[in-house]
């Protein structure tokens, strides 16, 4: 039995939206970045470490949840397959990306909890510089869905844009 899955695509100007107005996100996610750029591994404050990815990993949740109810949809059978599959895809990564963030969150309470060692602070700083690199690929990658769909739907975000 084969079965269709449905398509999703974006509300371009809901997506752009939310991007536009998560200035504490982008500010965050710097201020982590540079805490993990410094050479000196002894740098890195596990408790502020902790506090600020916490937060990090709160602010996510709220980002995609808005992401995911208001820039992402099934859309009607009509939809370019190519926005279909990329929205797809994009869309998807937001769990994995919030479980990453989850884990270094909770590695980060580890790092805590036990002394503080070099290794595990130079592992943890690893991390999260891949998870930030993936982040932002994911949310250029998301800037770039927002201008195909502006350009390849036409009717559809004149339609959105009526509404507001």
């Amino acid at each position: 039995m084969i079965t269709q899955r449905p398509n999703i695509t974006v509300n371009a100007a809901f997506l752009q939206e939310i991007k536009d107005n998560n200035l504490q996100l982008d500010e965050l996610l710097e201020l982590l970045n540079t805490l993990c750029s410094v050479n000196d591994k002894t740098f890195l404050e596990p408790k502020r470490f902790s506090e600020l990815i916490h937060e990090l990993r709160d602010l996510l949740a709220m980002h995609f949840s808005l992401e995911d109810a208001l820039g992402y949809f099934i859309g009607p059978s009509n939809i370019i397959p190519v926005l279909s599959k990329e929205a797809t895809r994009l869309k998807s990564q937001h769990e994995e990306l919030y479980l990453e963030v989850s884990a270094i969150a909770e590695n980060a309470d580890t790092l805590l909890a036990s002394e503080h060692s070099e290794n595990v602070s130079t592992n943890l700083i690893r991390r999260f510089r891949s998870f930030y690199e993936d982040l932002r690929k994911h949310e250029s990658e998301e800037y770039d869905l927002i201008l195909i769909a502006y350009y390849e739907e036409p009717c559809f975000n004149a339609a959105t844009h009526l509404v507001h």
